[in-house]
């Protein structure tokens, strides 16, 4: 190998291992962020996001994609307050799915007029939490995607100036 095949050979390694910071990518039906993190789609159809070099973490499960990715990003950037407020918003959003299966479920089947109206009042209250449960996760999400595009513009601006964007952990 020449000067010159060496030299690209250098390039193009250390452009691959900047680029994990910010690259996100498809491997075989799974999404790759940041070169750490697996967002992968289990057969109950949620989204399980697990750290690929460590087994120290437990795998979170999320509903939609959307979710399991500003966990991850959150996560990454060391905002460990919200990634948990995402982890527990979206299990509201089950809760609170499971108990609006369950009194729709009561409702339809009851046949006095004071039951249905208790279930029916339990059934409005219910909807009501959960568009506040999905108002607050909208709120993180969009915090998420505020502080992801950071990264990516940090990440160009570094390039102008050839600057690391993240400490060496």
């Amino acid at each position: 190998m020449n000067e010159k095949e060496k030299l690209q050979q250098l390039f193009k390694e250390e452009l691959i291992k900047e680029l994990r910071n910010v690259y996100i990518k498809y491997d075989q039906k799974d999404l790759i962020l940041f070169g750490e993190y697996r967002v992968k789609k289990t057969v109950d159809n949620l989204y399980e996001v697990t750290m690929i070099d460590t087994s120290i973490c437990s795998p979170k499960v999320f509903n939609t994609v959307k979710t399991a990715v500003s966990y991850a990003v959150l996560h990454k950037l060391g905002d460990k307050e919200q990634a948990k407020k995402v982890v527990f918003l979206d299990q509201q959003v089950n809760t609170l799915d499971l108990e609006i299966k369950i009194h729709t479920k009561i409702y339809r089947n009851a046949t006095d007029v004071d039951r249905k109206g208790i279930y029916l009042t339990k059934l409005q209250t219910d909807y009501i939490k959960k568009k506040q449960v999905l108002e607050s996760l909208k709120t993180v999400i969009n915090t998420s995607k505020y502080k992801q595009r950071n990264i990516f513009e940090k990440y160009i601006e570094a390039r102008k100036k050839k600057q690391p964007i993240f400490d060496k952990r």
